[in-house]
């Protein structure tokens, strides 16, 4: 008769069960979760997030107000909600640069077709025209800026281009239209003014706001053409043709309207 060992019980090596960990769903991490990079006409490199519906309701019902303080305000939150670049501050953007980041914006979240109402100076007829914003022209900011317009013989100006912190430090007057707004942002982009006894730099916003108002409207077009001969940003002039009378005209795109 075989031997049979005996093997106490305590002995034998208990299998423990492994319990398995349910993993509850989550849907919102799977939410807007691409991540796309741009480089703005300045050279400043983003990365960007779609604008979400929740964001573009949002914005719509902003701009329902008459105020260009709470227009700026709405597309600003809009805007800088959409932009995950680690320790960058919005309003260190060029005013230049806004057109291109909306049309970027615009571009990741709803596509590169825009459509919208034209109305024929002609004949009056309204047409839907569609553009495709993936051929919009980029200017870059160029190379080599001279930042000096000199006035006359006494008078000299250093330039600088505008950024978002400025433009709210001008929609800070309480300023009600949009001629006001942009011969204020002539005026900020005033730097210094040089005269035979020295440079002045330590200009208020009040000071370059009084000197744009009282100097001869040659002087003052000289610093409206130094911004055009620097621009960059994005070519916003489109040629229009009637679906009626076929008449070819002149129009130019609106950046904030890309997302209408």
């Amino acid at each position: 008769m075989p031997k049979v060992q005996m093997v106490e019980q305590s002995k034998i090596k208990k299998t423990k069960a492994v319990k398995k960990e349910v993993v509850k769903p989550d849907f919102r991490k799977y939410l807007n979760v691409y991540e796309f990079d741009v480089k703005l006409p300045s050279g400043i490199k983003l990365k960007l997030k779609p604008i979400t519906a929740g964001q573009l309701k949002k914005f719509m019902t902003s701009i329902k107000s008459e105020t260009i303080q709470e227009l700026s305000k709405a597309m600003y939150e809009m805007i800088s909600s959409s932009i995950v670049t680690e320790d960058f501050d919005i309003n260190d953007i060029f005013l230049n640069d806004r057109p291109a980041l909306i049309l970027e914006l615009r571009k990741i979240s709803k596509g590169t077709v825009f459509q919208f109402e034209y109305k024929c100076t002609k004949c009056g007829s309204q047409s839907l025209i569609t553009e495709d914003l993936g051929d919009v022209k980029i200017i870059k900011m160029p190379d080599k800026i001279n930042p000096i317009v000199e006035l006359d013989d006494n008078l000299s100006v250093q330039m600088d281009f505008v950024k978002i912190k400025d433009e709210q430090e001008i929609l800070d007057l309480g300023l009600e239209t949009e001629t006001e707004l942009l011969l204020s942002i002539i005026a900020i982009s005033v730097k210094s003014i040089m005269t035979p006894e020295g440079d002045q730099d330590d200009l208020s916003l009040e000071d370059k706001i009084f000197f744009t108002d009282n100097i001869p409207q040659p002087m003052y077009e000289k610093l409206t053409q130094w911004h055009d001969e620097f621009h960059f940003g994005i070519d916003m002039k489109r040629k229009v043709k009637c679906m009626h009378c076929k008449e070819e005209s002149d129009f130019t795109l609106d950046a904030d309207n890309f997302f209408f």
